[in-house]
C-alpha cells in the first residue's frame, strides 16, 4: 500500500463511532518485513500477518 492509501484508510477508521465519543485509541502501522515476521510468530504462526502489505495494531486505553 502507498502512504497515501494508508493515510486514507486511517482517516476513515478514525471516523468510526466509539462509546461516548472518547476515541481512546492509537494505531501502530507495521510495514517492515522483519517486524511482520516476528508478529506472525507471536500470532500463532498466522501467515497472513507476514504476507500482508501492512499490519495495523490497535491499542486502546481502557481506563480513559
Amino acid at each position: 500500500m502507498t502512504q497515501n492509501e494508508i493515510t486514507k484508510l486511517l482517516e476513515f477508521t478514525i471516523l468510526s463511532l466509539t462509546s461516548y465519543n472518547i476515541q481512546n485509541w492509537r494505531f501502530v502501522i507495521v510495514t517492515k518485513q522483519d517486524l511482520k515476521d516476528k508478529l506472525s510468530k507471536l500470532s500463532y504462526g498466522q501467515k497472513q500477518v507476514s504476507e500482508s502489505s501492512l499490519v495495523i495494531i490497535l491499542c486502546v486505553d481502557l481506563k480513559s
